[in-house]
């Protein structure tokens, strides 16, 4: 089997950094800038999205959006793991799954070379078979294309895999490329969005995953 992780909200609690980041930035252009818990809606599709959502509507051109992201883009790496930190019993779940067999990877919408370094940072050496972010051929979810890469990379087809990510596009990109999804409860987004979404079964926290993945056949 494989299991595809989504990163910020699902594996790492990355929010306080993503915040601290986004927010240098408005702040020094003068906008308002936003609690951690307003960046649990405002992330989830890309840090271009990101940083629209946090900028005042008026603000919201595609220079400005550039501008900062061409900023956020040269400060965060220097940041990346300041406060984040992966969920309680994350590394226990995917402790469980390695000794199972199982395939491990990561796809998520931050930029390929962010996804790797925090995922070197804060999970042991071996833990992901693969980890795969934003960048050349992959498209930001919900396309299916990263999915599509990460099979092909190990030789399996849709029904072998299922992605494991909290927000309703994961959802969407697991149906995107017809693969089975568990939602997790534990991250940025509420049970109401993922039920909504989709997912074909969901997960209080990730010592549930491992009977949430029976439940689909897993």
């Amino acid at each position: 089997m494989l299991c595809i992780f989504d990163l910020d909200g699902t594996l790492v609690n990355s929010i306080a950094d993503l915040a601290d980041s986004c927010n240098r930035s408005l702040a020094k252009r003068g906008y308002p800038t936003h609690a951690d818990e307003a960046y649990y809606v405002f992330v989830g599709d890309g840090i271009q999205k990101t940083i629209e959502r946090a900028l005042p509507e008026e603000a919201r051109t595609d220079a400005i959006i550039d501008e900062i992201k061409e900023e956020f883009d040269a400060y965060y790496p220097h940041h990346l793991v300041d406060k984040s930190r992966p969920y309680d019993g994350i590394k226990e779940l995917l402790c469980s799954l390695k000794k199972r067999g199982e395939t491990i990877a990561v796809l998520s919408n931050k930029a390929n070379e962010f996804s790797n370094q925090v995922c070197c940072a804060l999970f042991d050496e071996g833990t992901f078979d693969l980890v795969c972010g934003i960048g050349g051929e992959i498209a930001a979810k919900p396309s299916p294309v990263g999915i599509t890469h990460i099979l092909n990379t190990f030789g399996m087809d849709a029904g072998e895999a299922v992605l494991i990510g909290d927000t309703k596009t994961d959802i969407a990109t697991a149906k995107n490329a017809n693969i089975r999804c568990v939602g997790a409860v534990w991250g940025f987004r509420d049970e109401a969005e993922l039920i909504g979404a989709g997912a074909d079964v969901l997960a209080a926290t990730p010592s549930d995953v491992i009977d949430a993945l029976q439940k689909i056949g897993f």
